[in-house]
Protein backbone atom coordinates (compact mmCIF):
# COMPACT_ATOMS: atom_id res chain seq x y z
CA UNK A 1 0.00 0.00 0.00
CA UNK A 2 2.77 2.23 0.62
CA UNK A 3 3.64 1.75 -3.11
CA UNK A 4 0.35 2.77 -4.41
CA UNK A 5 0.24 5.85 -1.58
CA UNK A 6 4.05 6.46 -2.82
CA UNK A 7 2.22 6.35 -6.73
CA UNK A 8 -0.50 8.78 -5.62
CA UNK A 9 1.92 11.30 -4.04
CA UNK A 10 4.15 11.56 -7.17
CA UNK A 11 0.76 11.62 -10.23
CA UNK A 12 -0.82 14.58 -7.33
CA UNK A 13 3.10 16.14 -7.42
CA UNK A 14 3.44 15.36 -10.97
CA UNK A 15 -0.07 17.09 -11.39
CA UNK A 16 0.87 19.96 -9.49
CA UNK A 17 4.43 20.24 -11.06
CA UNK A 18 2.17 20.80 -14.22
CA UNK A 19 0.19 23.14 -12.74
CA UNK A 20 3.12 25.47 -11.93
CA UNK A 21 4.91 25.00 -15.28
CA UNK A 22 1.60 26.42 -17.00
CA UNK A 23 0.70 29.06 -14.64
CA UNK A 24 4.61 30.11 -15.12
CA UNK A 25 4.11 29.49 -18.89
CA UNK A 26 0.54 32.03 -18.37
CA UNK A 27 3.03 34.73 -16.30
CA UNK A 28 5.77 34.55 -19.69
CA UNK A 29 3.09 35.06 -21.61
CA UNK A 30 1.52 38.11 -19.85
CA UNK A 31 4.87 39.61 -19.52
CA UNK A 32 5.18 39.37 -23.63
CA UNK A 33 1.99 40.75 -24.18
CA UNK A 34 2.22 43.37 -21.25
CA UNK A 35 5.80 44.24 -23.71
CA UNK A 36 3.41 44.40 -26.83
CA UNK A 37 1.17 46.34 -25.43
CA UNK A 38 4.02 49.17 -24.31
CA UNK A 39 5.82 48.96 -27.71
CA UNK A 40 2.48 49.20 -29.95
CA UNK A 41 1.62 52.90 -26.90
CA UNK A 42 5.11 53.72 -27.67
CA UNK A 43 4.88 53.54 -31.79
CA UNK A 44 1.25 55.55 -31.22
CA UNK A 45 2.63 57.99 -29.02
CA UNK A 46 5.56 58.58 -31.70
CA UNK A 47 3.08 58.98 -34.47
CA UNK A 48 0.47 61.59 -32.38
CA UNK A 49 3.73 63.25 -31.69
CA UNK A 50 4.49 63.31 -35.19
CA UNK A 51 0.87 64.19 -36.45
CA UNK A 52 0.74 67.10 -34.32
CA UNK A 53 3.98 68.80 -34.21
CA UNK A 54 5.40 68.14 -37.68
CA UNK A 55 4.28 70.51 -40.44
CA UNK A 56 2.16 68.91 -43.57
CA UNK A 57 1.52 65.94 -40.97
CA UNK A 58 -1.50 64.99 -40.14
CA UNK A 59 -1.70 61.45 -40.38
CA UNK A 60 -5.18 61.13 -37.99
CA UNK A 61 -6.92 64.20 -38.80
CA UNK A 62 -6.15 65.70 -35.38
CA UNK A 63 -5.54 69.24 -36.46
CA UNK A 64 -8.30 71.45 -37.09
CA UNK A 65 -7.14 73.01 -40.09
CA UNK A 66 -9.44 76.44 -39.47
CA UNK A 67 -9.12 79.07 -42.49
CA UNK A 68 -11.42 82.03 -42.67
CA UNK A 69 -11.64 83.11 -46.63
CA UNK A 70 -11.88 86.61 -46.92
CA UNK A 71 -13.76 87.72 -50.05
CA UNK A 72 -11.16 90.12 -51.87
CA UNK A 73 -13.25 93.18 -52.61
CA UNK A 74 -13.15 96.52 -54.36
CA UNK A 75 -15.82 99.52 -54.47
CA UNK A 76 -16.52 101.07 -57.50
CA UNK A 77 -18.19 104.63 -57.34
CA UNK A 78 -20.09 106.57 -59.68
CA UNK A 79 -20.62 110.12 -59.80
CA UNK A 80 -22.80 112.00 -61.49
CA UNK A 81 -22.84 116.01 -62.79
CA UNK A 82 -24.97 116.68 -60.10
CA UNK A 83 -23.47 114.94 -57.79
CA UNK A 84 -26.12 111.79 -56.74
CA UNK A 85 -23.25 109.17 -56.29
CA UNK A 86 -23.96 105.34 -56.63
CA UNK A 87 -21.24 102.63 -54.69
CA UNK A 88 -20.84 99.00 -55.73
CA UNK A 89 -18.81 96.76 -53.79
CA UNK A 90 -17.91 93.06 -54.94
CA UNK A 91 -15.73 90.39 -54.80
CA UNK A 92 -12.39 91.55 -56.83
CA UNK A 93 -10.53 87.84 -59.07
CA UNK A 94 -7.40 87.12 -60.34
CA UNK A 95 -6.32 89.42 -63.04
CA UNK A 96 -9.60 91.62 -62.96
CA UNK A 97 -9.13 95.24 -64.72
CA UNK A 98 -10.77 98.86 -63.58
CA UNK A 99 -13.08 98.52 -66.76
CA UNK A 100 -13.77 94.51 -65.63
CA UNK A 101 -14.91 96.58 -62.22
CA UNK A 102 -16.75 98.96 -64.31
CA UNK A 103 -18.54 95.99 -66.38
CA UNK A 104 -19.37 93.91 -62.81
CA UNK A 105 -21.22 96.70 -61.39
CA UNK A 106 -23.16 97.72 -64.37
CA UNK A 107 -24.20 94.17 -64.52
CA UNK A 108 -25.14 93.90 -61.08
CA UNK A 109 -27.00 97.63 -60.70
CA UNK A 110 -28.33 96.82 -64.27
CA UNK A 111 -27.05 99.69 -66.22
CA UNK A 112 -25.30 100.38 -69.26
CA UNK A 113 -21.42 100.92 -70.18
CA UNK A 114 -20.65 101.65 -73.30
CA UNK A 115 -17.18 102.07 -74.31
CA UNK A 116 -14.99 101.84 -77.50
CA UNK A 117 -11.38 99.98 -77.79
CA UNK A 118 -9.70 100.73 -80.37
CA UNK A 119 -5.64 100.63 -81.01
CA UNK A 120 -5.73 98.73 -77.40
CA UNK A 121 -7.11 102.07 -75.67
CA UNK A 122 -10.31 102.36 -74.42
CA UNK A 123 -12.76 105.21 -74.71
CA UNK A 124 -15.66 105.47 -72.58
CA UNK A 125 -18.96 106.95 -73.78
CA UNK A 126 -21.98 106.32 -71.15
CA UNK A 127 -22.00 105.04 -67.24
CA UNK A 128 -24.98 104.83 -66.06
CA UNK A 129 -26.92 107.12 -68.37
CA UNK A 130 -24.53 109.96 -68.34
CA UNK A 131 -22.87 110.45 -71.48
CA UNK A 132 -19.10 112.41 -71.80
CA UNK A 133 -20.00 115.29 -73.97
CA UNK A 134 -18.25 118.14 -75.67
CA UNK A 135 -18.57 120.00 -72.20
CA UNK A 136 -19.08 116.91 -69.66
CA UNK A 137 -15.91 113.83 -69.30
CA UNK A 138 -15.46 111.27 -67.20
CA UNK A 139 -12.22 111.62 -64.59
CA UNK A 140 -11.11 108.48 -63.14
CA UNK A 141 -9.34 107.49 -59.54
CA UNK A 142 -7.86 104.66 -57.95
CA UNK A 143 -7.47 105.08 -54.58
CA UNK A 144 -7.67 108.84 -55.00
CA UNK A 145 -4.88 108.89 -58.13
CA UNK A 146 -6.50 110.39 -61.20
CA UNK A 147 -5.56 107.80 -63.64
CA UNK A 148 -6.14 107.39 -67.62
CA UNK A 149 -9.35 106.39 -69.07
CA UNK A 150 -6.95 104.79 -71.73
CA UNK A 151 -5.53 102.38 -69.68
CA UNK A 152 -8.91 101.04 -67.68
CA UNK A 153 -8.69 97.53 -69.41
CA UNK A 154 -5.43 96.81 -68.76
CA UNK A 155 -4.58 98.38 -65.35
CA UNK A 156 -5.28 95.79 -62.67
CA UNK A 157 -6.99 96.17 -59.09
CA UNK A 158 -6.48 94.25 -55.87
CA UNK A 159 -7.96 93.89 -52.38
CA UNK A 160 -9.63 96.95 -50.96
CA UNK A 161 -9.40 99.41 -53.85
CA UNK A 162 -11.66 102.13 -54.66
CA UNK A 163 -12.06 102.93 -58.54
CA UNK A 164 -14.07 106.12 -58.58
CA UNK A 165 -15.95 107.78 -61.95
CA UNK A 166 -16.51 111.22 -61.93
CA UNK A 167 -18.38 112.84 -64.69
CA UNK A 168 -16.85 116.64 -64.39
CA UNK A 169 -17.01 119.58 -67.00
CA UNK A 170 -14.47 120.50 -69.26
CA UNK A 171 -12.67 123.44 -67.76
CA UNK A 172 -11.86 126.13 -70.48
CA UNK A 173 -7.98 127.53 -69.75
CA UNK A 174 -8.34 130.27 -72.53
CA UNK A 175 -10.67 131.59 -70.03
Amino acid sequence: MPLLQLAATVRRKKEAFAKVCTSLKKKEDKKKVKYYVILIGIGLGFLLFLDLFTLGSNIFNLKKIQTTEFKRTAEVRISGQTGETRTFSGEVVENMTVLDALLAAAQSANFNVDYLIANGELDIRLINGLPESPVMFWNVYLNGAPISIKNLNSLEIENGDLVEFKLKPVVNENK
